[in-house]
């Protein structure tokens, strides 16, 4: 899936600008960080990605790898993020269970396949809320790669993450460009852009400043 993004950007409900219009393509089976500092807009403009919010201005178009136009379906799409919560009375095999039956797909060994890339196999039947926050991070990876989608989307996704976990991360990844997937990482740690060979910086929005008001004094008045 490639992506097409002219002139986006995102707003407050205020209607205040977020971030400056923003302008990028991303070919179908590579990678892609955006990057910029906290509070710039990342998430924000990941959730435009994802189908979750409406840009307030520009165009966002998808094509497949022979140009044809796209109107993305939540199973062409995988998302995955710090900020998102799970169902933590589940197990992990059930909660791939039910993201499959809500998805409409079949249920397939892909989401056991992955349990074990990320080391979770062996508590595939423990509840989910007895997990660390690393390892409640690999289920978001596993939930958003089971159904083998066109477009993985990350946010800071080596947030909470050891040293084991990242290198699994780099070569899921490696794993994930081979099959063709596009992928798009937003993140603030090198370490996540170097995963990457297009990067895409978010720049907040330029204030106007405020213009101040004459002084209501008996001298100003009389000038």
């Amino acid at each position: 899936m490639t992506i097409n993004a002219e002139n986006i950007t995102a707003s407050y409900t205020s209607g205040v600008i977020l971030f400056q219009p923003i302008t990028f393509r991303v070919e179908s089976g590579t990678r892609c960080a955006i990057t910029g500092k906290n509070g710039t807009g990342k998430s924000t403009l990941m959730k435009i990605l994802a189908g979750l919010l409406s840009p307030a201005s520009g165009s966002l178009h998808y094509t497949d790898a022979h140009g044809t136009a796209l109107a993305p379906a939540q199973n062409m799409i995988g998302f995955a993020a710090p900020y998102l919560t799970l169902y933590e009375e589940f197990t992990p095999m059930e909660l791939i269970a039910l993201d499959a039956d809500l998805r409409g797909i079949e249920r397939t060994h892909r989401g056991e396949q992955l349990l074990n890339t990320w080391g979770l196999h062996h508590r595939r039947y423990s509840p989910v809320a007895t997990f660390s926050t690393g390892m409640k991070q690999r289920m978001k990876f596993i939930l958003a790669m089971h159904h083998a989608p066109e477009l993985l989307l990350l946010d800071e996704p080596s947030a909470t993450m050891d040293d084991d976990g990242i290198a699994t991360l780099g070569a899921v990844l490696d794993n994930a460009t081979a099959e063709g997937m596009t992928i798009v990482i937003a993140t603030n740690e090198e370490r996540d852009a170097a995963l990457c060979s297009q990067r895409i910086p978010v720049l907040p929005a330029v204030r106007k400043p405020k213009t101040p008001s004459a002084p209501n004094t008996p001298a100003a008045l009389s000038s």
